[in-house]
């Protein structure tokens, strides 16, 4: 009996979703197909044959998500929202995780800077179990001083 990965799955920033390309399990079929919000658009999926019908990539703007409010049961984000320049914006793209995530749902934040921001953002929008932590030598971008954090939310099923 062959087992039906079930999820839906969007990625604020590429090299998350490159990494979750790679951690498609085999026969993997999605309750949709995915989406990652591409900032490049020159990102494509000719070359991954294993993940074409299970990821559908959509350019836009992670501070304004062009999807549905409780969309997603899983939104991740690595290395991304910092690149955005100014707090407000910061907060804003935090506040359309938080919107796109379904009650019930798990947000999963990697970031070199402004995750204190990030957390306190996540509390004052009803976030639950709201966690924050180092990761590490492994995951220093380039020194540790850039050393990068988690933060971790849960909506709770009445949201």
């Amino acid at each position: 009996m062959q087992k039906t990965a079930r999820f839906d799955l969007p990625a604020l920033g590429l090299a998350l979703t490159v990494a979750m390309l790679l951690a498609v399990p085999a026969g993997a079929q999605p309750a949709r197909p995915q989406t990652a919000p591409d900032i490049s658009g020159e990102w494509r999926l000719e070359n991954h044959d294993r993940v074409q019908d299970l990821i559908a990539i959509t350019t836009g703007d992670m501070r304004a998500m062009p999807f549905g409010d409780a969309t997603f049961d899983i939104v991740v984000s690595s290395l991304a929202i910092h690149n955005i320049p100014s707090p407000a914006g910061r907060r804003e793209a935090i506040a359309e995780a938080w919107r796109v995530l379904k009650p019930g749902g798990r947000l999963a934040i990697a970031d070199i800077r402004a995750t204190a921001m990030y957390a306190r953002t996540l509390t004052e929008l009803g976030a639950g179990r709201v966690t924050r932590r180092r990761l590490g030598w492994r995951f220093w971008y380039g020194n540790p001083i850039a050393g990068t954090s988690l933060v971790k939310a849960e909506k709770a099923l009445s949201q």
